[in-house]
C-alpha cells in the first residue's frame, strides 16, 4: 500500500489503524536504507504534504522498531493568537522531547580550560 493511501484511508475514516510498519519499511517507501539529511527531508516534506506523520519519531527509533502512520493533529488555537514567548517556549519544549539521545554538539566547546587540581588540594563536598 503507498502512502498516498494511507493517507486517504486515515483522513476518510477517523477510526482507520493502519498496521505498523518499521522504519526500515518506510524507508523502503522512499528506495532508501539509511536516513541520510536528504532521506530525512524528503520523507518529512512528503509525510507533510500528505498531513501524516509518524509516532514514534522515524528519525530516532531503531531501523526495526515498530511506526505508526497518523495524521497530523491540527492545533486547538491559531499560533498567531498566542503571545510570542509562548510560542518560542512551545517550539523548544518540542525540539527537546524529539531527539532524546546525547549528540555531540550538545558537548560544550572544547576550546575551554581544564579544570584541575593538585593532589595536595582539600576538595570539599557541600
Amino acid at each position: 500500500m503507498s502512502l498516498s493511501e494511507i493517507a486517504k484511508n486515515l483522513k476518510d475514516n477517523a477510526d482507520y489503524e493502519h498496521l505498523p510498519i518499521t522504519t526500515r519499511g518506510l524507508l523502503r517507501l522512499f528506495d532508501a536504507e539509511r536516513r541520510g539529511s536528504s532521506v530525512v527531508q524528503s520523507i518529512r516534506v512528503t509525510l507533510k504534504s500528505l498531513g501524516i506523520e509518524t509516532e514514534p519519531n522515524f528519525e530516532n527509533t531503531w531501523i526495526d522498531a515498530p511506526i505508526k502512520l497518523r495524521l497530523i493533529p491540527k492545533p486547538l488555537t491559531k499560533p498567531s493568537a498566542m503571545a510570542p514567548e509562548t510560542q518560542s517556549a512551545n517550539s523548544s519544549e518540542v525540539k527537546e522531547e524529539e531527539d532524546p539521545t546525547f549528540r555531540i554538539g550538545r558537548l560544550e566547546a572544547v576550546s575551554r580550560p581544564v579544570i584541575s587540581i593538585k593532589s595536595e588540594d582539600a576538595v570539599f563536598a557541600n
